[in-house]
């Protein structure tokens, strides 16, 4: 059986054919989640981001130019998505950070009856 090109899957996807965009996610979702475990070093993590990669791609088929190659667009994608999760990560990281502190803090002033 002859093996449909990306350009032909995303025009099927485009024209409501969801088993196209089933063999467009079967063809690169284990490169994207290897690619993605380079940025991130957890499986776990990982895995959600493939799968929020896909999801935006699903959602943004329709303005994706054919004239590209599509998977550059997904890679593209898959980057900044992973940036995206890293940017929140650190934010959380600091938060987490801060809230360790201010128990921290309160714990001794109890200890030593420290009141403000």
């Amino acid at each position: 059986m002859l093996e449909l090109s990306d350009k032909e899957l995303v025009q099927r996807v485009k024209d409501g054919d969801v088993h196209a965009f089933e063999k467009l996610l079967f063809r690169y979702e284990k490169q994207i989640f290897f690619y993605i475990l380079k940025f991130i070093n957890q499986n776990e993590n990982a895995q959600d981001i493939v799968q929020e990669t896909f999801i935006k791609v699903y959602r943004s088929l329709k303005t994706f130019d054919p004239e590209y190659k599509f998977k550059t667009w997904l890679f593209t994608i898959a980057t900044n998505t992973a940036y995206d999760w890293l940017r929140k990560a650190k934010k959380r990281k600091k938060y987490l950070l801060l809230m360790t502190r201010i128990l921290i803090l309160k714990q001794l002033m109890n200890v030593y009856r420290i009141k403000l």
